[in-house]
């Protein structure tokens, strides 16, 4: 089975080729994006990184590393490109005007494990959840309470965030219009996740809710209302916009779409956003490959009416999502039990029973369903949820990936041999 290639789309502001996301190479994937003010940078499988758009700092001029180090993770300010090496060091390159492209040595022992870029300052967070600042900056990093840690940090314009062991926000630098100061939270409640815009900031909340403080100018910090049941799960801050993936797969975008970068792509058919980041007035998404829509092959055996039994399905097929891919069966005998069967070994198209087997014979049975209908009609249908089947464990070959052919046998009692069988489907198992 081979592994999905994660790839990337950008969407939004384009005058210097920061939205043209490079073609993978062969066999590689993209495992983190990043957006600055004009430029864009991306990170691969092979701990590679490159770099696209304005370049008049050399913001996209990725320095060359030392035999056996690679990148590990990036971060894209104003015109300034920040990267954390597998060696637990940091270094930078672009404008430096301030400083903000010169990360500091870690102290002795210590590793960076996250960096964040701002406009002419910036942040890295140590391994013992200290954070080092360095660039230009009104205040200092906050001092910690005794007992707690710094686990995430946000560079904004000119104001810094970081979330801290506890679940609360703390904001410095220059907070001119409350973007340091994250709202106070109900009990019981914390914050998970931080990201800073050029003078707003985003939480988000452990109940799933995203509240936005500061600038609003655009709309900015009014994060769309839920529908029942569904959750935020990843935000990130723009210039003046925000994005955000909800858990139902959803990517939305609110605030000024002066040049579309609210103008995020609707995710196809079995279509996963896994990332997302924003740039000044640019965005990026990264998402696994479409999974290939099922086609329908074989051929049905004419049943006793004189119907011919019709395979499909709707949505897509997923590993993770537990349900959503519907299996239909129209055009059969009416009251009549019947069932699903698949291989994940092949198709076939071997005669059965004046009919076709369209699997291989290494085969599992689904459970017995009932057509439902009117007696003596065709108006008789087999449905069943694949996702519900694949998320029960019964068949371990059914991942992410796996291609499965997939057919459905019934009960026809005036028919030669006393059954039905349909034509067939093949489909991808998505993430």
């Amino acid at each position: 089975m081979a592994s999905a290639q994660w790839n990337a789309a950008a969407w939004g502001r384009h005058h210097v080729g920061q939205c043209a996301v490079p073609a993978l190479p062969a066999g590689r994937s993209y495992v983190e994006i990043a957006a600055g003010e004009q430029h864009t940078l991306a990170r691969l499988d092979d701990g590679s990184v490159i770099a696209f758009g304005g370049n008049a700092k050399g913001q996209c001029n990725v320095p060359t590393l030392p035999a056996g180090v690679t990148f590990t993770a990036i971060s894209a300010g104003w015109d300034q490109s920040l990267a954390i090496l597998s060696d637990g060091t940091a270094i930078g390159w672009g404008g430096n005007g301030s400083g903000q492209e010169t990360p500091p040595p870690p102290p002795p022992g210590r590793t960076y494990v996250a960096i964040s870029a701002g406009h002419v300052h910036s942040l890295a967070l140590l391994d013992d959840g200290n954070v080092v600042q360095f660039g230009f900056s009104a205040q200092p990093v906050p001092a910690l309470p005794a007992g707690m840690t710094y686990t995430q940090i946000a560079d904004g314009g000119a104001h810094s965030l970081a979330l801290r062991s506890d679940g609360n926000v703390i904001g410095w630098g220059f907070c001119y219009f409350g973007d340091c100061t994250a709202p106070a939270l109900p009990a019981g409640v914390s914050y998970v996740e931080i990201a800073t815009g050029f003078g707003h900031s985003l939480a988000l909340r452990s109940d799933g809710e995203v509240v936005g403080f500061g600038l609003n100018s655009h709309g900015e910090c009014d994060a769309p209302p839920l529908p029942v049941g569904v959750t935020y799960v990843d935000i990130e801050a723009g210039g003046y916009h925000s994005l955000a993936l909800r858990s139902d797969g959803v990517l939305l975008a609110w605030g000024s779409n002066t040049y579309g970068e609210c103008d995020a792509p609707a995710s196809g058919i079995g279509t996963s956003f896994l990332e997302i980041a924003a740039g000044y007035d640019h965005s990026l998404a990264r998402y696994d490959p479409p999974t290939p829509a099922p086609t329908v092959y074989c051929t049905a055996k004419t049943n006793s009416l004189g119907c011919t039994p019709s395979i499909a399905s709707s949505f897509a097929p997923s590993a993770n999502s537990g349900s959503g891919c519907t299996l239909v069966t129209n055009h059969v005998v009416a009251k009549k039990p019947g069932l699903y069967f698949h291989s994940t070994v092949s198709g076939a198209a071997q005669p059965f029973h004046d009919g076709y087997l369209c699997t291989s014979t290494v085969k599992r049975h689904h459970g017995v369903l009932n057509s439902g209908g009117t007696a003596g009609t065709c108006d008789g249908a087999f449905v069943e949820d694949f996702n519900a089947y694949v998320a029960s464990g019964h068949d371990p070959a059914l991942v992410a990936g796996a291609k499965v052919w997939l057919q459905n046998w019934s009960r026809d009692p005036a028919a030669t041999f006393g059954d039905g069988l349909s034509d067939a489907l093949e489909l991808v198992i998505g993430p």
